[in-house]
């Protein structure tokens, strides 16, 4: 039976489980699933294969990732009369976009459902039940600081959630738990990253910078998540330099234990002028890669960490004399 889909949004964790029943009410020893990215081929092409039955399975399941390159007129007409045909398969348009132009409308039964990235607060709910149906037990901080380190879709945070399942038993997570696991298996991200230039340790940023955008993250979110820390930071280290109390600023702000250790380094390293000249960088690199693009990912990164590698007292001064850049 010809079943078609339009799966849409940028939460992939959701998505793929809603993938997952359709496949679960199919027969898998008698379906043959094919995976295809429209960055990877044209709409002729995808027409053609449509077209091909298999000669090896009673049924067939298409799934077509990056849709949103179908947007040609041409090129959805194509699409659009192709399934039409009695074709006999089920057809999966996928895309991260909450919004395409591949859309028929009144000539085909599609089922349509965007899925739209999760608040906060789902996050903590979705992360609670995901252990607790894993009999799991985990403090609320420990949610929090999980949520903070990873900053992640559902698909993203059920592997660690899974992973930790694998590890823990018996025992309440808490947050050391979660710092101390999340610290040896994550993939890098944008917290990772500030935790280094903390330490102004330049040399892993960079590496991490590369890590991050091979991974397929977006600058422009990278720079986002920067400037969200370092405003943060600021704020402990203005209240710090005025009240003298560590506990009290932490207390104020809500800084996790855990994190308490690489705040103090970073207090250490870096002046208020310091942190103002960073946000000020970041508010520059994020414009530019507004307005230049993606193509310039790469060197702005790089160019980013390089102005920030210094062994002087403080940044601003240190680069005022070295570049006839101004900002």
């Amino acid at each position: 039976m010809q079943e078609i889909y339009l799966l849409l949004g940028k939460e992939q964790g959701l998505k793929e489980a809603y993938l997952n029943d359709i496949f679960n009410k199919l027969n898998a020893d008698d379906i043959c699933i094919t995976k295809l990215f429209m960055s990877e081929l044209s709409s002729y092409e995808l027409s053609e294969r449509l077209l091909t039955n298999s000669l090896f399975s009673k049924g067939e399941v298409f799934i077509i990732y990056e849709s949103e390159n179908l947007k040609n007129k041409k090129d959805l007409e194509l699409i659009y009369s192709t399934i039409l045909k009695p074709l006999n398969k089920i057809i999966i348009f996928i895309s991260n976009e909450n919004s395409i132009s591949f859309d028929p409308k009144g000539s085909l039964n599609i089922v349509k459902k965007t899925f739209y990235e999760l608040s906060d607060t789902d996050k903590f709910v979705f992360v609670k039940k995901s252990f607790f149906k894993l009999g799991i037990k985990i403090t609320d901080k420990a949610i929090n600081l999980m949520l903070f380190m990873l900053d992640a879709d559902t698909r993203i945070l059920q592997f660690y959630i899974n992973s930790f399942a694998l590890m823990i038993k018996n025992k309440t997570i808490d947050e050391h738990d979660i710092n101390s696991w999340l610290s040896f298996v994550r993939i890098e991200n944008s917290f990772s990253l500030f935790e280094s230039i903390l330490k102004k340790d330049m040399e892993c940023a960079l590496v991490k910078v590369k890590s991050i955008l091979e991974q397929g993250e977006d600058l422009i979110n990278i720079l986002m998540s920067l400037g969200w820390q370092f405003k943060k930071f600021l704020k402990v280290k203005i209240d710090y330099e005025s009240s003298n109390n560590i506990s009290s600023v932490f207390k104020k702000h809500k800084i996790f234990v855990s994190l308490e250790k690489i705040y103090k380094i970073g207090l250490k390293n870096y002046s208020i002028l310091d942190i103002k000249f960073i946000l000020k960088i970041l508010h520059k690199f994020d414009l530019y890669a507004r307005i230049y693009g993606k193509n310039m990912h790469l060197n702005l990164s790089y160019f980013m960490i390089s102005i920030l590698l210094t062994k002087d007292d403080t940044i601003l001064n240190n680069f005022s004399f070295k570049s006839e850049c101004t900002f």
